[in-house]
């Protein structure tokens, strides 16, 4: 069942952004993993379900393979 706000919704919406702002901050270390290198791509998406009445956050990135690197690396230096 959806969550309704009435017009209040604009104000409940900026809570809503703030407390994912916050989230996202609290979360900095873990959604970026120390061991994780190359990265090509990093995305956030904020979704604000009217169903749940909470918003959820996702993440997703994208690394280059560094066996492939490294591969080439060793090939290159083998060459000289």
């Amino acid at each position: 069942m959806a969550k309704t706000y009435g017009s209040d919704y604009p104000n409940e919406l900026i809570n809503l952004i703030k407390d994912a702002g916050q989230e996202i901050i609290d979360r900095a270390e873990q959604m970026v993993a120390p061991e994780t290198a190359l990265i090509t791509d990093f995305s956030i998406t904020i979704n604000f379900n009217q169903e749940l009445g909470v918003p959820t956050i996702s993440w997703k990135d994208t690394v280059i393979v560094t066996n492939t690197i490294n591969r080439h690396t060793s090939e290159v230096n083998q060459n000289d």
